[in-house]
């Protein structure tokens, strides 16, 4: 469908369904939202350069390309508990078939939180284990739980995974 000049598609790449005492239909605290937000980001970042072949617990900016293909983009806020609805900033020309860097990132994301649901650790990128275990520290601020939600595509399923204390330790 277009909407002016941008095209709207159907699903956002990545929604985070956030919820926990503080958390309100709708409403979120600013300060959790910001670390949510950044460290959600870092994970797909990192989970990106570890697709790459690059070590990813390493000082100094983000490759070229992780950086164009991968930035996320909060589109929008829903209600529920706080819904948070994120697309590629950039849109990236793909096949149906075909996931782009950034796609590949946010679903290694999702399995990697799938996987640590299971007691798995030792597949998983620490630098993806490290934003997560940042992101866990909203754990003990009223956020209970966050839940990474990455929708099917063409020749993709989807992946649900949620993120609590009990899989930050």
């Amino acid at each position: 469908k277009q909407q002016g000049r941008r095209t709207v598609k159907q699903q956002p790449a990545l929604t985070l369904k956030v919820s926990g005492p503080d958390i309100h239909a709708g409403r979120i605290p600013v300060p959790d939202l910001l670390v949510i937000c950044q460290q959600a980001q870092s994970a797909v970042n990192r989970q990106a350069e570890a697709l790459e072949g690059r070590q990813t617990l390493r000082p100094g900016p983000k490759l070229g390309k992780v950086r164009l293909e991968c930035t996320l983009e909060l589109v929008s806020l829903g209600k529920g508990s706080a819904v948070l609805r994120f697309d590629q900033a950039r849109s990236q020309p793909s096949f149906p078939q075909m996931r782009s860097l950034g796609e590949e990132a946010i679903a290694g994301v999702g399995e990697a939180l799938k996987a640590l649901a299971k007691g798995e650790r030792k597949d998983i990128d620490p630098g993806v284990l490290d934003s997560l275990r940042s992101m866990g520290e909203l754990f003990g601020n009223g956020v209970k739980s966050i839940r990474w939600i990455v929708p099917a595509r063409p020749g993709r399923r989807r992946i649900s995974a949620t993120f609590n204390a009990s899989i930050q330790k």
